[in-house]
């Protein structure tokens, strides 16, 4: 009788962390075992890569960021900031997280920085990257570009690429994604806020990712927070970058050498194991990982110059470049 009351009690509790009726204090509690915690929790996976950890230090024993912990397997960015922000280190990998971008014009940081988390469970979970794009964002942001992966250390060839035409038909790529085990990530890209994704529509993703141990990375492009099961919401925005040092010798420099590494500026608005964060972070090429970046280097990247600022001439001999009367170019969100 006991046992049976343990398991409803612990059905209550997901219900309720799932729709978020719990204070903040009693989602860092973590939860007494029971039968049917232990049911839903998925299965650790195979992969010899994911070694297990019970300290609370953001990264392996080799200094990569790790994906797994004592109980079940954890995902961490090697931030203190963002990963300490849950009642354990890092954040749940096999779930749904959620990211999205006030405006269109933020598409290429969105982007990026879901790329760059995909590359990371990529390079320690095998199998493929199912990558599913919604029609409106390739018009909007463009398509993927494979040299961008190849810089972030991911693959293109692990890329499972699909596009379909209607809402209904991504939401199904992505539970059918969701559930398959042989997956290394599934990743979703939407733009603008539709009513089919609802708390009914996420909460069956959420189910499906729990079972399988597949994390889901869904992307939404110049929409607002809406009401979602997914366990946390990202916003992520672009951040400055410093100024390129510049060859003043004249030997030939190429475009790309000028260019920073790339930066984001995120804020986790929400999180169901634990609490809000905001961090600046750099993404670092030659070590794969994240950054943080100091304060002090921000605000002297913020008064600099652009990156790849140079003197120019006027467009125009006899009037100013600038047309008279221009208002300010604004980013619109898809209205359905």
């Amino acid at each position: 009788m006991n046992s049976r009351k343990e398991e409803i009690d612990a059905l209550r509790r997901r219900l309720a962390v799932l729709e978020g009726r719990l204070p903040p204090e009693a989602q860092l509690s973590l939860a007494p075992a029971s039968a049917a915690s232990k049911l839903q929790e998925p299965a650790l996976p195979s992969d010899q890569n994911l070694t297990a950890s019970h300290d609370r230090s953001s990264k392996d024993e080799a200094g990569a960021p790790c994906l797994r912990s004592a109980v079940s397997p954890r995902f961490c960015l090697g931030v203190e900031a963002l990963d300490g922000a849950s009642a354990q280190p890092g954040f749940k990998l096999g779930t749904m997280h959620e990211f999205i971008a006030p405006q269109v014009r933020l598409s290429g940081a969105l982007t990026g920085f879901v790329a760059a988390l995909a590359t990371l469970c990529a390079n320690r979970r095998a199998g493929q990257v199912l990558w599913v794009l919604d029609e409106a964002v390739q018009r909007e942001a463009g398509m993927l570009c494979a040299q961008g992966f190849l810089q972030f250390g991911l693959d293109p060839a692990r890329l499972i690429m699909v596009t379909p035409r209607r809402v209904e038909d991504m939401l199904w790529v992505l539970e059918e994604g969701s559930q398959c085990q042989s997956l290394s990530v599934v990743v979703g890209e939407m733009l603008g806020d539709f009513k089919e994704l609802d708390l009914t529509s996420t909460r069956r993703l959420v189910l499906r990712t729990e079972r399988s141990g597949v994390p889901l990375f869904f992307m939404r492009h110049g929409a607002d927070a809406t009401v979602s099961a997914a366990m946390t919401r990202w916003c992520v925005g672009s951040g400055p970058t410093p100024t390129a040092t510049r060859d003043r010798t004249g030997a030939y420099v190429p475009h790309r050498a000028l260019m920073g590494a790339p930066r984001w500026r995120v804020t986790l608005e929400k999180n169901r194991e634990g609490r809000p964060s905001s961090c600046d972070l750099e993404w670092n090429h030659a070590t794969r990982q994240f950054d943080e970046i100091p304060r002090l280097d921000i605000e002297n990247a913020s008064a600099g110059t652009a990156t790849d600022s140079l003197p120019l001439v006027s467009r125009a001999g006899h009037r100013s470049p600038v047309p008279s009367g221009t208002g300010q170019v604004v980013a619109f969100r898809r209205v359905r």
